[in-house]
């Protein structure tokens, strides 16, 4: 299929100046031609966008299936950790037979509750926690040094 005018484009066919209007099928055109009408949008190629609708579709595809991989992945995950191991004996600990009694990273110490969040304090170069000092903690340091500096 030809190339498809999508403004008016005039172009030397034979010799002679032609003027195609929007909508109207092109000649063949040289590839440095095409190219730069393409480029500009000045003309469509209905294979061209056709071909690219396709590898859009195929690419939006993948892009689902991944995401379905994973959320599955996650869910199973998620879903591990709070099912029922089963009885003791057949788990090799004795107690309620859930996977949260075992003590493992969600509840590191044992008590089925889950651990605290990180401290979101400000941290120095070194990693530490800084201290902020409110202004009256501040002054009132200042006057048992003796006053200002």
């Amino acid at each position: 299929m030809s190339k498809i005018a999508l403004v008016h484009v005039a172009l030397l066919v034979g010799g002679i100046r032609t003027v195609f209007a929007p909508g109207e099928e092109l000649p063949e055109l040289p590839k440095h031609d095409e190219v730069a009408l393409i480029n500009s949008k000045s003309i469509s190629d209905p294979t061209a966008d056709a071909a690219a609708e396709r590898a859009g579709q195929a690419e939006q595809r993948k892009g689902e299936k991944e995401f379905r991989d994973a959320r599955l992945l996650v869910q199973a995950e998620a879903e591990s950790r709070t099912t029922d191991v089963g009885s003791g004996e057949d788990a090799g600990t004795a107690g309620s037979g859930t996977a949260s009694t075992a003590g493992t990273a969600l509840d590191g110490d044992g008590t089925g509750t889950a651990l605290p969040p990180v401290s979101q304090a400000l941290r120095s170069a070194a990693g530490t926690a800084t201290a902020r000092l409110a202004p009256a903690v501040k002054n009132a340091a200042k006057a048992t040094r003796g006053g200002k500096r």
